[in-house]
């Protein structure tokens, strides 16, 4: 309907363009100039023309306003399938660009959450890094202590043996002592008692003499 009205003022400006060019004919006159003493008649040059010419004329011109219309038509159809498919491609690509940035926004996300779950593995795996690297120093630290608190403790015990050592040393020094005294005070008094019985016994002998005599 709307090509219908665009095209309709065409068609009504030609129909009438063409009769005014058939009225200008119809009411067309040819004077000659005479003198005016002799003045001649009038000829009058029209041209009639049926209604049926008109009619054919009219037919004619609303067969080629027709076929502008289709031809509209068809351009129209034409232009706005271009345009639907235009849109449509637009549409498509457009389409395809969210697709694209929605596939890069994800990737993107993804890559972050990727690049923040190997940070806290590398944060994990430092921290676990660290807390064994103390527990090691610290069981290092505990063995230089203990291996410290053994080694002194062997040398309390050393010394202290060779403390024993060295009191039971002077007390078997002591003990040897007192046996070299004692048998040195027996021997004494085993000399003694031989000098007093070898003693008595001369005097005896002196004795019996003296009576003898």
């Amino acid at each position: 309907m709307n090509n219908t009205r665009k095209f309709g003022w065409p068609f009504t400006l030609a129909l009438s363009l063409h009769l005014l060019l058939l009225s200008v004919f119809l009411f067309s006159f040819d004077f000659q100039v005479t003198p005016e003493s002799n003045p001649a008649p009038e000829a009058i040059d029209a041209i009639i023309i049926d209604d049926a010419v008109i009619q054919a004329e009219a037919e004619r011109l609303k067969k080629i306003e027709l076929e502008n219309l289709k031809q509209a038509q068809a351009l129209a159809r034409q232009t706005a399938e271009q345009e639907k498919q235009r849109a449509e491609k637009i549409t498509a690509e457009k389409r395809k660009l969210e697709e694209a940035a929605q596939k890069a926004e994800a990737e993107k996300l993804k890559a972050e959450q990727l690049a923040a779950e190997q940070r806290k593995q590398q944060e994990v795996a430092k921290q676990k890094t660290e807390q064994a690297a103390e527990q090691k120093r610290k069981q290092e630290q505990d063995a230089k202590q203990k291996a410290a608190q053994v080694a002194a403790e062997k040398q309390k015990q050393e010394k202290a043996a060779q403390q024993k050592a060295e009191a039971e040393k002077i007390k078997a020094q002591q003990l040897a002592a007192e046996q070299l005294k004692q048998q040195e005070v027996a021997k004494q008094k085993t000399e003694q008692a031989a000098e007093q019985k070898r003693k008595q016994e001369q005097d005896a002998k002196q004795k019996a003499a003296q009576v003898a005599a």
